[in-house]
This record gives structure tokens, sequence and C-alpha cells, in this order.
């Protein structure tokens, strides 16, 4: 099920407004990032979807309507039901309307090969969660401060 909430009203970036699409299917897991997005004092408009098929049709529905700002940043579990998020991340590479939306792993796994292979896909960044509330707080912020701070975000006119 695909949801979508504002974490903060407010301007975002560069007169942009902050879009993440969060790919994700633990709901703990999503509760839990969705406060630490909010701790970030960032403007956030926050889309979750379940799986990789949701987030594709998400991202194909607010392209085609042109009524969304585009998804500035995608957080991706790889451990889902229907489409994992490796799948989704080569359906993401091949397709020249999403390819260039960074797309950082956020996974339970810290395997070297995991890593390797998220990378190999196409993946900006991979990060291994947090297990404690405080660690997922820290997490989020550090990758709100780096895409939005640090780096300089492609965007499309």
């Amino acid at each position: 099920m695909v949801s979508n909430s504002n974490i903060r009203d407010g301007a975002g970036i560069a007169g942009h407004d902050i879009r993440i699409l969060l790919v994700e299917d633990d709901p703990d897991d999503i509760f839990l990032m969705k406060r630490a997005l909010n701790a970030t004092g960032m403007s956030i408009a926050l889309d979750v979807a379940n799986n990789g098929e949701e987030a594709l049709h998400l991202l194909r529905e607010q392209n085609a309507e042109q009524s969304v700002d585009a998804v500035n940043l995608i957080l991706l579990d790889l451990n889902m039901p229907t489409m994992d998020g490796a799948t989704f991340l080569r359906h993401l590479r091949a397709d020249p309307v999403f390819s260039r939306i960074p797309a950082v792993v956020v996974t339970t796994s810290d395997d070297p090969d995991v890593v390797r292979k998220a990378y190999e896909i196409g993946a900006n960044s991979v990060i291994t969660k947090a297990t404690s509330k405080d660690g997922m707080m820290r997490i989020m912020q550090t990758i709100v401060d780096y895409w939005f701070h640090t780096s300089h975000l492609y965007y499309v006119d």
C-alpha cells in the first residue's frame, strides 16, 4: 500500500520541496524512519511504498500526472515481497525518466556480497540499518545532511 505524508510543512531547499520515496515493507522500520526524518528539521514530503512494484507504480503515476514534484531521493530496503529492492533498482536504472534519482539502500545486512551487489546494480549508497531508535535518528540525519546540504542534486526542469 502506498501512503503519502508531509513530514514538515514549509520551504525545502533552493526553492524545491524535498520529496523522498521510502520503499520498505516493515511497519516498524517505516515508523522509525518517518520519526527520524521528522526529527531532521527539514521540510520533507514522504511517500511510502511497501515493495518495488508499488514504488514503480507511484513513480510512473506521478510522472504521468505531473501533479507532484519529482522524487529527490529513494530510501530502499532490499528484502521485500512481490518485487524486491534489487529488482526495483534494476528497473529504476533502466528507465531514462527515473534513472538519475539517487537511491540509498538501507538494509539489515552488512554482508560484503550484498553491499557489492547493491552498488553493482546502481545504488548510490548502502547503509546498514541501526538497531536502536537513536542509531536510526543519526543515520537519517546523516542521509538528509549529505543529500540535501552537502551534495548537489540533479533537478529536471
